[in-house]
């Protein structure tokens, strides 16, 4: 379906997109989303409370099937990922499970029922030693996450309908964990201190601004690899000090440090910041600034987002 997008194929009618990964920060955002779209989608462990959402493990082959069967959606969009990098150094054979042959198994079945297939990766798969890296980049991956998702890529470049995303998000979680944005502002509002790093240098793109590039990829049927990130590049120690100064909290609280002095589990890229030019050519949605991502992530926190975020 290259060169026609599903709506034109459906002839103009509602999208059936299944989330893989809907308690996931990314899956919760877009299973939030304001859309004309009929969205569902999986969860594994905690049950949320929507009726749209239901239980897969991704590495069960059956169940796979199964759920794919039973959705029969229009298009898939795969954020399902082990996200904690150390947890992934400690048990590669896992994250391998997760991240190969679950999304093997989710490929497999979109392949034969012919589902447009969105994959999430990241951009830890570069090894940062240059920054703003563009598609035609060669990956290189320092970690048992990023390597496994990278492998997890080339699983999904064997089906043509289908799109890889890489990025790096933050915003708020349904699950309980914190995105640095959620971990910085609860550090500072408590008035306590933080140590960021000037050396590591990323692209941090708001979740609720990939969800509606996301949206409109899955609209345009869009295929191939794509960067999707903030449009320009920023250490965590800045990334931070923009963060307190938007909500006028005290940004003597933050410790510049090196990554250097803290003893990682797992290596990470210092600057695996994204170019985002190829997809800034090919849709409309705008990505979002550090300034304007991080001051949309301070009003949506007063939006009511969160309320309806807690209810999922």
């Amino acid at each position: 379906m290259e060169g026609i997008s599903l709506q034109d194929y459906l002839g103009g009618f509602q999208i059936k997109i299944l989330t893989i990964g809907g308690t996931g920060m990314l899956g919760a955002s877009l299973m939030l989303v304001e859309t004309s779209h009929k969205m569902n989608g999986t969860y594994f462990g905690e049950k949320p409370q929507s009726k749209n959402m239901v239980e897969l493990n991704i590495v069960d082959e059956d169940w796979v099937n199964k759920i794919i069967r039973k959705f029969n959606p229009d298009a898939i969009i795969h954020t399902a990922a082990i996200t904690n990098v150390d947890i992934c150094e400690q048990k590669p054979d896992y994250a391998r499970k997760v991240h190969v042959h679950g999304t093997k198994n989710l490929v497999q079945i979109a392949k034969e029922m012919d589902i447009y297939f969105l994959y999430i990766s990241t951009d830890s798969v570069f090894d940062g030693s240059k920054g703003n890296y563009s598609e035609n980049d060669k990956p290189n991956p320092l970690n048992i996450y990023a390597k496994t998702k990278y492998d997890g890529e080339n699983v999904v470049l064997n089906y043509s309908n289908s799109s890889i995303i890489r990025t790096n998000i933050y915003g708020y979680n349904w699950l309980p964990k914190n995105s640095i944005a959620e971990w910085i502002l609860d550090t500072l509002m408590k008035n306590k201190t933080i140590n960021l790093f000037r050396d590591v240098f990323f692209s941090p793109i708001l979740v609720n601004n990939l969800t509606e590039a996301l949206i409109e990829i899955v609209e345009r049927n869009l295929t191939g690899i794509y960067h999707i990130a903030c449009p320009e590049g920023v250490s965590k120690l800045n990334f931070g000090r923009k963060l307190a100064k938007i909500y006028e909290l005290n940004e003597e609280l933050i410790n510049p440090i090196s990554i250097s002095e803290l003893n990682l589990k797992a290596p990470r890229p210092l600057n695996p910041t994204l170019n985002c030019s190829k997809i800034q050519r090919k849709i409309k949605t705008k990505l979002l600034n550090v300034r304007e991502g991080l001051y949309s992530f301070k009003n949506i926190g007063i939006s009511g987002y969160l309320e309806k975020l807690k209810a999922l």
